[in-house]
């Protein structure tokens, strides 16, 4: 049976007029308009009478918003009034399509619909599972260089690319031709020029790849995302630990397109660790830790998932980063979610028998 373990890093043209990356903002701005704010023409553009309307409607409804109002974390305020409000869920994006996939000019539009598809199915199948509804559009984009993935990007959100840079120089160097990548609630891919699923790129790493980023879509949607200056520590308290993030990506994706279940792969990265001693979860909470000790991310922190979901099932996650979405802070809901209070579940882990 075959092991994936993905190696790409969570941070959230030609084809572009066939999508509609503005969707989630434009929700916002029907609900509020539907609930008797002035938000002028709902253009999905985020300007200062949006602004405007949603501070009146939060000091109206207690809705919270600790995290700043931008396209990246429209998902989330459209998801959340909706759920406070039923009558505006009729502006929920998703009903038409979870997700739009845009694509440079030199991506094969079979490789865009292939992605598509693939991606909708994971981010349905990874809500189900969590037990959660998606009300967003997301968006994902393509491109087989890291200036078109730049300029993708910025002519589709509002993310700072610069810090960015690194990471799109190394997501398009990969022998796996196909390198997918989170920032927020976008997805971006760099893959080969010319490479199509068959030809350069497995298939099998298309699905895992795709699954594993939609755990990360699906989680953006139901607690938000961190504002862009937001300092490592701020990151941990709004989104939790980077170790549980990227565990639950992992453990997901290969129950799902690899087959087996949580207790098979759990002991594969178990032996990784052979002859050694399980890592400190807590040295492995901020984001950081992805560039420092990246392995131990991803395999520690599949140990420590496969053991919640077999005791909790993965709905705990989907209300865990529901409470962190409401503004609880990441250990309350952890241990309201999973029973144990952090520093003894961290314990736990560090003496599990092997």
């Amino acid at each position: 049976m075959q092991i994936i373990w993905v190696t790409t890093v969570l941070f959230c043209v030609g084809t572009a007029a066939i999508a509609d990356p503005t969707a989630s903002v434009r929700c916002v701005q029907q609900q509020l308009h539907a609930a008797g704010e002035d938000v002028g023409q709902p253009d999905g553009k985020v300007g200062a009478k949006t602004l405007s309307s949603l501070a009146k409607f939060e000091a109206q409804t207690e809705l919270d918003t600790t995290l700043p109002f931008r396209s990246a974390s429209a998902s989330s305020y459209c998801r959340r009034i909706g759920l406070a409000h039923a009558q505006l869920r009729e502006f929920w994006p998703s009903a038409r399509s979870p997700v739009n996939v845009l694509a440079a000019g030199d991506v094969p539009e079979v490789l865009r619909l292939a992605v598509q598809n693939r991606m909708r199915a994971a981010l349905i199948g990874a809500a189900r599972r969590m037990e959660v509804e998606l009300a967003g559009t997301d968006t994902v984009l393509i491109a087989t260089s890291p200036t078109a993935l730049r300029q993708l990007i910025t002519a589709n959100s509002d993310y700072d690319v610069v810090g960015l840079a690194a990471t799109l120089e190394k997501s398009c160097k990969s022998d796996r031709k196909f390198i997918a990548s989170t920032v927020s609630s976008l997805v971006y891919i760099c893959v080969d020029s010319g490479a199509t699923i068959g030809d350069g790129i497995e298939a099998d790493w298309l699905a895992f790849s795709l699954t594993h980023e939609a755990t990360h879509l699906v989680q953006f949607q139901v607690n938000g995302v961190s504002d862009e200056d937001a300092t490592m520590n701020d990151m941990v308290k709004h989104e939790g630990p980077v170790w549980l993030q990227e565990g639950l990506g992992q453990v997901f994706a290969n129950v799902t397109t690899m087959g087996g279940d949580e207790a098979f792969y759990r002991e594969v990265m178990i032996s990784r660790f052979e002859g050694s001693p399980l890592p400190d979860l807590a040295t492995l909470e901020k984001r950081n830790a992805l560039s420092t000790d990246m392995s131990h991310v991803y395999w520690a922190g599949s140990i420590a998932v496969a053991d919640l979901v077999e005791v909790h099932g993965y709905p705990a996650f989907g209300r865990f980063f529901a409470s962190l979405g409401n503004g609880e802070s990441w250990e309350d809901a952890f241990k309201s979610e999973f029973g144990q209070a952090v520093p003894d579940f961290y314990a736990d882990f560090r003496n599990r028998p092997r």
